[in-house]
């Protein structure tokens, strides 16, 4: 059996770690410190970047690979290129392990404003049971969300299907 984790991702969320001092260094070790923390390194996400995605129950997931601890909160970052709106409801994260890897699965949700781009990372930093403060990337997420389009039915009056490709006709 796999162990899973559950947390809550809310907008003012932000997970602080101690503060090193001012001008405090990891004499050469690699740890991240508060003045410049280990960028985490993140894969797998879903949606893929570039990739376009109908706003309706959007799953978002990634892997934190060798991941120095377990995540705790989550605070959306909308990043420079972010037209999407916001996500209204508080939503929850599972984490699951995967040998050295974590895997977090966000509950579905929808953007605020569609058509858009969905840009955004997690902000703040965090401070594993090394001491070492870790950050994830600037951007963990880039894509495209479109509305649905549904059709018109069915000669039976059948109900309206959504679309994956707003080009087609």
């Amino acid at each position: 059996m796999t162990p899973r984790f559950y947390f809550v991702l809310a907008s003012l969320v932000v997970s602080a770690c101690g503060e090193s001092e001012e001008g405090e260094s990891d004499g050469g070790s690699g740890c991240g410190t508060a003045a410049d923390p280990v960028v985490l390194s993140v894969a797998d996400q879903q949606p893929e970047a570039d990739s376009t995605v109908v706003n309706e129950a959007i799953v978002h997931s990634f892997t934190v690979v060798d991941a120095p601890g377990i995540f705790q909160t989550f605070a959306l970052l909308p990043g420079p290129d972010h037209t999407a709106g916001v996500i209204a409801s508080t939503l929850r994260v599972v984490g699951e392990l995967d040998g050295d890897d974590l895997r977090y699965t966000i509950d579905p949700a929808e953007w605020s404003a569609a058509p858009g781009h969905v840009q955004f990372g997690f902000a703040g930093t965090y401070q594993g049971p090394d001491e070492c403060v870790y950050q994830f990337p600037a951007t963990v997420f880039d894509y495209e969300v479109v509305l649905p389009v549904f059709d018109g039915g069915d000669a039976d009056g059948g109900s309206p299907d959504a679309a994956t490709d707003i080009g087609g006709e």
